[in-house]
């Protein structure tokens, strides 16, 4: 049988210390995860347009559809007119990048960069 000396557990201040530690990285992943969540659908949404689109198409085609595909999946974190189409060398650029700003606490905000939604049609 052990004494009561030699045994060793968590002490109250380093569980409380565990516990805050977990609580903030929570708080940080559930605000975040959302505008996080939001990217991947804007990202989803405009290569679905690129997908269903061809080079043949004019502009204002490409345009259009990414209007209904934004209004369809209800993308708010980004609109239409902050989306860049345009033609370069034989191929229809959709440049769809975007920064999103979201507070975590009081005065601190994170700033998630959303710059790999860049597609061509070819």
């Amino acid at each position: 049988m052990t004494s009561l000396k030699s045994q060793a557990g968590v002490s109250v201040l380093q569980a409380l210390v565990a516990m805050l530690l977990f609580a903030f990285f929570l708080t940080v992943v559930l605000r975040l995860a959302p505008t996080y969540m939001e990217g991947r659908s804007v990202q989803a949404t405009v290569q679905s347009v690129v997908d269903s689109s061809n080079i043949s198409m004019s502009l204002g085609e490409v345009q259009k559809k990414l209007t209904n595909a934004f209004i369809t999946n209800q993308i708010e974190a980004i609109t239409v007119k902050d989306v860049k189409v345009y033609r370069e060398k034989r191929v229809i650029i959709i440049d769809a990048s975007y920064e999103d700003r979201t507070p975590l606490f009081d005065g601190i905000d994170a700033v998630l960069m959303f710059d790999n939604l860049k597609f061509e049609i070819e």
